[in-house]
Protein backbone atom coordinates (compact mmCIF):
# COMPACT_ATOMS: atom_id res chain seq x y z
CA UNK A 1 0.00 0.00 0.00
CA UNK A 2 1.97 2.62 -1.16
CA UNK A 3 0.51 6.00 0.15
CA UNK A 4 -0.03 9.06 -2.12
CA UNK A 5 1.28 11.40 0.75
CA UNK A 6 4.61 9.37 0.55
CA UNK A 7 5.36 10.56 -2.44
CA UNK A 8 5.51 13.95 -0.95
CA UNK A 9 8.57 13.45 1.17
CA UNK A 10 11.28 14.41 -1.25
CA UNK A 11 10.08 17.25 -2.75
CA UNK A 12 8.63 18.48 0.57
CA UNK A 13 12.19 17.99 2.19
CA UNK A 14 13.96 20.01 -0.66
CA UNK A 15 11.88 23.18 -0.66
CA UNK A 16 12.42 23.15 3.42
CA UNK A 17 16.10 22.53 2.53
CA UNK A 18 16.04 25.11 0.29
CA UNK A 19 14.46 27.44 2.88
CA UNK A 20 17.12 26.61 5.26
CA UNK A 21 19.42 26.91 2.71
CA UNK A 22 18.35 30.78 1.70
CA UNK A 23 17.93 31.62 5.57
CA UNK A 24 21.37 30.61 6.79
CA UNK A 25 22.80 31.61 2.81
CA UNK A 26 24.53 28.22 2.03
CA UNK A 27 21.44 27.40 -0.32
CA UNK A 28 23.18 24.37 -2.07
CA UNK A 29 23.90 22.96 1.50
CA UNK A 30 20.25 23.67 2.59
CA UNK A 31 19.11 21.74 -0.49
CA UNK A 32 20.98 18.87 -0.34
CA UNK A 33 20.49 18.38 2.97
CA UNK A 34 16.59 18.73 2.40
CA UNK A 35 16.85 16.26 -0.25
CA UNK A 36 18.61 13.96 1.61
CA UNK A 37 16.80 13.95 4.83
CA UNK A 38 13.57 13.75 2.49
CA UNK A 39 14.93 10.61 0.91
CA UNK A 40 15.90 8.98 4.14
CA UNK A 41 12.00 10.01 5.22
CA UNK A 42 10.76 8.41 2.52
CA UNK A 43 12.38 4.86 3.15
CA UNK A 44 11.84 4.95 6.76
CA UNK A 45 8.39 5.43 6.38
CA UNK A 46 8.29 2.68 3.68
CA UNK A 47 9.74 -0.23 5.65
CA UNK A 48 7.44 0.51 8.03
CA UNK A 49 4.62 0.74 5.82
CA UNK A 50 5.83 -2.27 4.18
CA UNK A 51 5.99 -4.17 7.63
CA UNK A 52 2.21 -3.11 8.82
CA UNK A 53 1.32 -4.99 5.48
CA UNK A 54 2.92 -7.42 5.77
CA UNK A 55 1.64 -8.57 9.28
CA UNK A 56 -1.78 -7.45 8.49
CA UNK A 57 -1.99 -9.75 5.02
CA UNK A 58 -0.10 -12.89 7.59
CA UNK A 59 -3.20 -11.80 10.50
CA UNK A 60 -6.11 -12.48 8.03
CA UNK A 61 -4.00 -15.44 6.28
CA UNK A 62 -3.63 -16.95 9.63
CA UNK A 63 -7.69 -15.91 10.54
CA UNK A 64 -8.54 -17.98 7.46
CA UNK A 65 -6.67 -21.07 8.25
CA UNK A 66 -8.39 -20.87 11.78
CA UNK A 67 -11.99 -20.05 10.29
CA UNK A 68 -11.08 -23.48 7.70
CA UNK A 69 -10.24 -25.31 10.74
CA UNK A 70 -13.07 -24.92 12.62
CA UNK A 71 -15.53 -25.25 9.30
CA UNK A 72 -13.59 -28.72 9.21
CA UNK A 73 -14.03 -30.02 12.45
CA UNK A 74 -17.38 -29.02 12.80
CA UNK A 75 -18.17 -31.28 9.57
CA UNK A 76 -16.37 -33.98 10.98
CA UNK A 77 -18.23 -34.04 14.16
CA UNK A 78 -21.96 -35.25 13.09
Amino acid sequence: MYNRQMTYLIPGGLLVGLGVGLWIDQVAAGVMLGLGIGFLLSAFMGSFQFRFTWTDRLESRVEELEAEMKELKHRSNP
